[in-house]
C-alpha cells in the first residue's frame, strides 16, 4: 500500500504529463490548420519526454504490489498515460524543426483519426483522475499533515505547489498545477536532470562494483591456479608409500604409551604432549616397532586430546623417511616437500602469503624446480605463520640418505623446533640409538622402545601360539614357552616374528613340543645371527634363496 505522499507524487506527475500533452496537441492542431511553424513545439515535446522518464522511474522505484483498488487504478492510469505519451514522442521524433518539413511531416504522420484518438485518450485520463481516483487517494487533512512535515521542503517545487493548492481547497486537477505551470518548467527540467545525474552516478557505482567483483573473481581464479600448480610441484606419488606399508599394531600393544598410572622408566609421552617442551625422541633397536608406534601415535585420538591441553586445535604433520624406497623418500628434500605439501594443502592463507612474498615460486611446476635452500626458507616461514599449534612426527631419522647425512638432518630438526612461534611447535622423532642421534637427542625427553615392549611381545606371542599354531602343547608349560620367546626377543618385534615363523615351520615338519622348545632355545638372540641361522636351514637351496631372503629381511627390518 502506498502512502499519501507517494500517491500525490504519482498524481502530480501524471497531470504534468497530461498538461504537456495538451500543449503539444494544441500546437500540432494549429500547425495543421494554418501551416505556421511554432518554435515551442520541440520545447514542449522535450518537456513531455522528460516528464515521461520521471514518471517511469518513479513507478519502477515504488513497491506497487498488493495495492488497494483506488491505488491500483492510479497505477493503471499512470501506465496508460505513459504509454500514450511515448506514442506522441515517437511521432514527434520523426518531425524536423524547419517549417516546410514540419508541415509535410504533420500531414503525413498525423492522420486525423490518430490525432483525435491521442487527444481523447489524454482527456479520458484527466477525467478519470478527477472523478474516480484523487478523491479516494488523499483528503485535505492528509495533505495538510504532509505540508507540515520536515521532509516537505525537500520535495521538488511543482509537487510542493500541487500539495499546497490541494490543502487550500483546489479540487480541479488541471488547476492544481496550471497556476505556476510555465513558471516552474525550469524546475521540472532541473529535477529531471538531477534525477538523470543520480541515475548516472548509481550506474557508475554499479559498473565499478561489477568491475571490482569481476577483478576479484579473476584474482581468486588465478590464485587457485597458482596454488594448485605449487602443490603439484611439491607432490610426489610415493610421498605416503612408507607410512601405508607399515602394518597396524597388534591389538592391545603400545597402549602403555598413554598410561598415566603405571610406573615408567621413561619420560612420559603424555606429559610431553601437554607441556611446552619442543622435542621428544623415540629410540629403539632395528625391528623393535618404532615405525608402527609412530603410525599409531599419529592416528590415535588420544594424541590430539593431550595436545589440546597444550594448544587447542593443534595441527599434526608427519613424514616417514625410508632409505629402502626411492631417492626422494630417503632425502631431506623429500622431507621438506612432504611437510610443505601438507601445510599448504590444509592452510590456503599461508600459501597465499608465500606466493605474495615470493611470486617466483608460482612458476615451479615440477619437483626438480625446487632447491633445498628454497624449501627450507619457505618451510620456516610457513611454520612461523601458522595460527595454530603444530606437532610434527618424523620417523626413521637413521634412514636418511648418506649423501644428506644425520648431522644435516639433526641440524634441520633443531632449527624447526626452535622456530619462533606464538602458538607453539613440537617435534617427535624416532631412530635407532646410533651414536650421532644419541649425541644430538639424548638431552630431550625420550624413551627406549625395546625396554618397554615386553608386555606387547608377550601378547603377540600368546596370540600367535593360540591362533596360528595347530600343535597340542600338552606336557609343556605354555607360560614357560611364551617367556622363552619374550626373554630372547629383548623387545624386538621382528625377532619374535622371525622366531615364531621358524617354530611354525618346525610344526609343519612334525617336531614334537620338546623338540620345538629345544629349537627355540637354540635360536640366537641377535637378529644378525638369527638371520644366518635361518639361511643355514635352507640347506641345499641356500644359494638359490639367499638373495631373495636378504631382500625380504631388508624389508622386514624396516618395520
Amino acid at each position: 500500500m502506498l502512502d499519501p505522499l507517494t500517491c500525490l507524487s504519482i498524481a502530480c506527475s501524471v497531470m504534468q504529463m497530461i498538461s504537456f500533452s495538451h500543449e503539444v496537441t494544441s500546437i500540432v492542431k494549429r500547425i495543421k490548420k494554418d501551416g505556421t511553424a511554432d518554435p515551442q513545439l520541440r520545447e514542449h515535446a522535450d518537456n513531455l519526454s522528460k516528464s515521461s522518464e520521471g514518471l517511469e522511474q518513479y513507478l519502477q522505484s515504488c513497491d506497487l504490489k498488493h495495492l488497494p483498488k483506488n491505488q491500483a487504478d492510479l497505477r493503471e492510469i499512470a501506465s496508460k498515460c505513459l504509454e500514450t505519451s511515448k506514442e506522441i514522442q515517437s511521432k514527434m521524433d520523426k518531425i524536423d524543426s524547419s517549417r516546410g518539413v514540419v508541415f509535410r511531416a504533420l500531414k503525413l504522420k498525423w492522420r486525423k483519426g490518430d490525432f483525435e484518438k491521442l487527444e481523447q485518450d489524454m482527456r479520458t485520463y484527466q477525467d478519470t483522475m478527477q472523478t474516480h481516483i484523487l478523491v479516494h487517494l488523499c483528503n485535505q487533512n492528509d495533505a495538510a499533515t504532509l505540508e507540515q512535515e520536515a521532509e516537505f521542503q525537500k520535495l521538488d517545487g511543482i509537487l510542493q505547489k500541487f500539495i499546497r493548492a490541494y490543502v487550500q481547497g483546489q479540487s480541479q486537477l488541471r488547476n492544481l498545477i496550471s497556476d505556476e505551470f510555465w513558471a516552474t518548467q525550469a524546475l521540472i527540467s532541473a529535477a529531471n536532470e538531477a534525477t538523470n545525474r543520480q541515475i548516472e552516478a548509481e550506474s557508475h557505482k554499479t559498473r565499478e562494483h561489477v568491475t571490482t567483483t569481476q577483478a576479484a573473481t579473476d584474482s581468486r581464479r588465478d590464485q587457485q591456479v597458482q596454488r594448485q600448480q605449487l602443490l603439484d610441484g611439491l607432490y610426489d606419488r610415493d610421498m605416503n608409500a612408507r607410512r601405508n606399508q607399515i602394518e597396524k599394531r597388534h591389538t592391545d600393544t603400545f597402549s602403555w604409551v598413554f598410561s598415566e598410572e603405571i610406573q615408567r622408566p621413561w619420560d612420559s609421552f603424555t606429559e610431553w604432549l601437554s607441556s611446552k617442551d619442543s622435542i621428544y625422541w623415540i629410540s629403539g633397536k632395528a625391528g623393535s616397532g618404532k615405525s608402527t608406534l609412530m603410525k599409531f601415535l599419529i592416528g590415535d585420538k588420544r594424541t590430539s586430546q593431550y595436545l589440546y591441553k597444550w594448544a587447542p586445535d593443534c595441527s599434526i604433520y608427519s613424514h616417514f623417511i625410508w632409505n629402502s624406497g626411492t631417492r626422494i623418500q630417503g632425502s631431506i628434500l623429500g622431507l621438506l616437500r612432504s611437510l610443505l605439501y601438507q601445510i599448504f594443502d590444509a592452510n590456503e592463507d599461508i600459501l597465499v602469503h608465500i606466493l605474495r612474498k615470493w611470486p617466483k615460486f608460482s612458476r615451479n611446476k615440477n619437483p626438480e624446480d625446487w632447491s633445498r635452500d628454497d624449501l627450507e626458507e619457505i618451510l620456516f616461514q610457513s611454520l612461523s605463520l601458522h595460527q595454530k599449534g603444530v606437532c610434527i612426527f618424523l620417523d626413521g631419522l637413521d634412514e636418511i640418505d648418506p649423501r644428506d647425512g644425520p648431522f644435516d638432518l639433526l641440524h634441520l630438526v633443531r632449527r624447526i623446533s626452535s622456530i619462533p612461534k606464538n602458538s607453539g611447535l613440537k617435534l617427535c622423532a624416532s631412530s635407532r640409538p646410533e651414536a650421532s642421534f644419541i649425541q644430538g637427542l639424548t638431552t630431550y625427553p625420550k624413551l627406549r622402545l625395546q625396554d618397554l615392549t615386553k608386555h606387547d611381545v608377550e601378547v603377540y606371542a600368546k596370540d600367535f601360539l593360540q591362533t596360528k599354531c595347530t600343535l597340542n602343547l600338552s606336557g609343556i608349560d605354555e607360560r614357560q614357552f611364551t617367556n622363552e620367546v619374550v626373554n630372547k626377543a629383548n623387545g624386538v618385534f621382528l625377532w619374535v616374528s622371525l622366531a615364531l615363523k621358524s617354530l611354525q615351520r618346525g610344526i609343519t615338519n612334525g617336531d614334537d613340543p620338546t623338540t620345538l622348545m629345544e629349537r627355540l632355545r637354540a635360536l640366537p638372540s641377535e637378529l644378525g645371527k638369527l638371520y644366518e641361522e635361518m639361511l643355514k636351514r635352507l640347506g641345499d637351496d641356500q644359494d638359490l634363496y639367499s638373495m631373495e631372503a636378504a631382500m625380504l629381511f631388508n624389508i622386514f627390518i624396516h618395520f
